[in-house]
């Protein structure tokens, strides 16, 4: 019984939370409608479509400092608290810049800054301070993500 148990706990360990992926997939939207929008909208319209999705983009990007933020303070007694907190302030601070600096390398900025988060996360899974299905979540919405903020970064620097 002892090690069905434990299977039974590690599988619901590892299963993403419904609302969790479906909120998730639900911020892809916009991102997703602007990488579209740049590709089948009049050129005096791309530069608008494009800033719009790197706030959208700096908005996310903060949101994921502010997550770690909030595992790290759901286990006050971790030894790894000031660690998290640490990382889940860079996250706002990048998107700060990413919003200074021109529009192209603050979209290709924000999209590597995705990719970093994304690795500390899988880090953070590893060592306990972040749920285990975590990674499996952030994995394929950094990727959409990405992908996204690259279309864009292409489509802007071919009117540049």
């Amino acid at each position: 019984m002892g090690r069905e148990a434990s299977i039974v706990t590690d599988e619901k360990e590892q299963k993403i939370p419904s609302a969790a992926q479906g909120f998730g997939y639900v911020g892809l939207v916009p991102l997703i409608a602007g990488a579209i929008a740049v590709w089948t909208s009049e050129t005096a319209e791309v530069g608008v479509v494009a800033e719009a999705m790197l706030f959208y983009s700096a908005t996310v990007l903060s949101f994921l400092g502010g997550v770690r933020w909030g595992m790290a303070l759901n286990n006050p007694r971790s030894s790894r608290m000031a660690s998290s907190l640490t990382i889940g302030i860079f996250p706002p601070l990048v998107a700060w810049v990413m919003l200074l600096i021109d529009l192209q390398w603050g979209l290709l900025g924000t999209a590597v800054a995705f990719g970093l988060m994304y690795a500390s996360d899988l880090f953070a899974a590893k060592e306990g301070t972040a749920p285990a299905w975590y990674p499996k979540l952030r994995m394929p919405l950094t990727l959409a993500a990405d992908a996204a903020l690259l279309l864009i970064f292409a489509r802007v620097m071919m009117l540049a």
